[in-house]
């Protein structure tokens, strides 16, 4: 018969707290390996997220960039304007600002209405440049005709030009004040 080799006790745990050496060498070896793969991940982000910054600064020194901002967050947080609300008040401005040329001597005709609780953009036509300024005794000129209606204030011309060898084309706008909106 065969005779058993065995192991002394000592070289068995000499063995086991080797490879418990050697697995606990292996466990930090690749800790820190996965450390200094993380944070060179870390950095490369930290990277990309400054270089976002610098675009994002580029993009708003752009003139009119804060405007398109506001107006992306409006559209994310408004759904829906509640106009029907306030479809009277529009009404209201919209009959008081046709009345402005009330006779009908289509030496001033207005056209292409916007209207808002906030601002009124009105496109027109007028055979005389110094009708929108100035008006012969005992009538008015377009922004004196506007300047009288109480819920209009920075009335402006800011563009014209001429349309035809009859006259010119023109847009006016104003800010709504009092009951119908905010100056």
């Amino acid at each position: 018969m065969a005779e058993k080799i065995t192991m002394p006790n000592s070289k068995k745990r000499f063995l086991i707290a080797l490879i418990a050496v050697i697995g606990a060498i292996g466990y930090y070896a690749y800790l820190f390996i996965n450390t200094t793969i993380t944070q060179r991940l870390v950095i490369s982000e930290q990277k990309k997220v400054e270089r976002m910054k610098n675009e994002l600064a580029q993009y708003s020194a752009i003139p009119g960039f804060d405007k398109i901002s506001f107006v992306k967050v409006l559209e994310e947080d408004n759904y829906q304007m509640p106009w029907s609300d306030h479809i009277d008040a529009v009404t209201k401005i919209f009959d008081e600002v046709l009345q402005v040329d009330g006779d009908n001597s289509y030496n001033i005709i207005l056209s292409d209405f916007e209207i808002s609780l906030d601002a009124i953009k009105v496109h027109g036509y007028v055979t005389n440049l110094r009708l929108l300024y100035y008006a012969p005794e005992g009538k008015h000129s377009l922004i004196e005709a506007f300047k009288q209606l109480e819920f209009l204030d920075e009335i402006s011309i800011k563009t014209y030009e001429k349309a035809d060898s009859f006259g010119y084309n023109f847009v006016l706008s104003a800010k709504v004040i009092n009951q119908y909106g905010t100056k």
